[in-house]
């Protein structure tokens, strides 16, 4: 079987939730292709050395049966991306170099998770309502959650059209990532609203178990991939289309 290495340079978290998302991209189009991932522990092994991360990603593309490389970053803006550009040892300008290297023409690309991977997660309000109330509903959890005029309700003031322009028109404004920890507060909220529990603790049961960063791999195993989905981020479809150009 053949293999597409996706590499996550910025986060471990990243790597595994995006392995997550692939996997149910190449389920959904029946690809039969095999998902290999890396994260930013193994860029953090060779990022000061140019040559070692040439050769890290020469290793890769030699793997037995590997079509591809696809390097995956998150990016919030673009002004933000051309003040990265500016400093020549940024992340965003050593990808590029690989990309551009007449060495790998045709075999590695760039992806780039516009407003963090927080974003490919909200294209499926239902699946993070799942993750949330996975104990309450642990069976049927779709039907159920849509039958709760409370989270329903939610669902539709949280899932915006594009998910990749979540951002205030502010510098420095709150994105995705921000979005998805107060969606998965009022998520709890709703969840504990006919609980008997003190105030307090519910507050502090809730800020327990809100979304960070170190949930994103468990929440992208209930998130559905399919094509209403995947039109609800322009980023999420540009790495599935390169996903699909690799295997092709």
């Amino acid at each position: 079987m053949s293999s597409v290495r996706i590499w996550a340079v910025e986060s471990d978290y990243d790597e595994k939730a995006i392995k997550e998302l692939a996997r149910k991209f190449i389920n959904h189009l029946k690809i039969d292709v095999s998902i290999q991932t890396a994260g930013h522990t193994a860029y953090n092994r060779v990022a000061k050395n140019p040559d070692k991360f040439e050769k890290a990603v020469e290793i890769y593309l030699k793997e037995k049966d590997c079509r591809c490389l696809i390097f995956v970053m998150d990016t919030d803006s673009g002004v933000s991306l051309r003040q990265k550009r500016q400093h020549r040892n940024s992340i965003i300008t050593r990808l590029e170099n690989i990309v551009k290297s007449n060495k790998f023409a045709g075999r590695v690309y760039l992806a780039q998770a516009i407003q963090e991977l927080e974003a490919w997660l909200l294209i499926d309000c239902i699946g993070i309502c799942c993750y949330f109330a996975r104990t309450r509903y642990s069976n049927e959890c779709r039907e159920k959650i849509v039958q709760n005029d409370k989270l329903q309700r939610l669902i539709n003031k949280y899932q915006v059209g594009d998910t990749s322009v979540i951002v205030e028109p502010i510098p420095g404004g709150k994105g995705a990532k921000e979005h998805l920890e107060k969606f998965s507060e009022e998520i709890l909220k709703a969840l504990t609203s006919d609980s008997k529990t003190r105030h307090v603790t519910k507050h502090k049961t809730i800020d327990q178990n809100k979304y960070d960063e170190s949930l994103s791999p468990e929440v992208a195993k209930y998130i559905e991939i399919n094509t209403q989905t995947l039109r609800r981020n322009i980023s999420l479809q540009q790495l599935c289309h390169l996903l699909t150009q690799c295997c092709s």
